[in-house]
């Protein structure tokens, strides 16, 4: 079985972490699923901000901990690819490196593909067509964003129950939520 180069390796490290900032292309993430997505993210540094060797350093690190992560991003990596190509489609795309310098043009025509694609046609009151959700998985948890989630949930359960207690005869005392700080 072939091993990933250094070379081939940054080609795709840069590839994944421009296609990972480009607010076009960046639904393309979405092809993967989550946990493929993470494996993307972690072996190929996608939001690494250091230099070559910080992510080659990164590269043996997270290798030695996980000895099947290379061959799981590498899955990865190329059903992500595939359908860049299949996106790119007018111009012939093989490597990432091909693909660095057209990005920008690739994402904008995609870009106007999904929205034209979006628009409803002919009568508006059948609703045709498939809507997709797709699920793009970040590099590293939000706490913040996390405990904001738990805390909402939190106080529309304790509303929820509030109300169920209204309603029932004889019972007057309501849950509170007790924030810490």
């Amino acid at each position: 079985m072939p091993r990933l180069t250094t070379k081939d390796f940054l080609a795709r490290h840069y590839f994944l972490k421009r296609l990972w900032e480009d607010a076009n292309l960046q639904n393309l993430y979405t092809v993967p699923a989550p946990l493929e997505q993470l494996d993307l993210h972690q072996y190929f540094q996608t939001i690494n901000p250091g230099d070559e060797r910080a992510a080659l350093e990164t590269r043996t690190t997270v290798n030695a901990g996980d000895r099947s992560l290379p061959q799981r991003a590498g899955r990865a990596y190329s059903i992500l690819f595939e359908r860049f190509q299949y996106v790119a489609l007018p111009q012939v795309v093989c490597t990432p490196t091909d693909a660095l310098p057209i990005m920008e043009e690739i994402g904008v025509a995609y870009r106007a593909v999904l929205m034209g694609a979006s628009r409803p046609t002919g009568n508006r009151k059948v609703r045709r067509g498939a809507h997709q959700i797709g699920v793009i998985m970040k590099p590293s948890i939000d706490w913040s964003a996390y405990a904001r989630t738990l805390l909402m949930l939190a106080q529309r359960l304790n509303r929820e129950e509030a109300k169920v207690n209204a309603s029932k005869p004889g019972t007057t005392d309501t849950p509170e939520l007790k924030q810490s700080k």
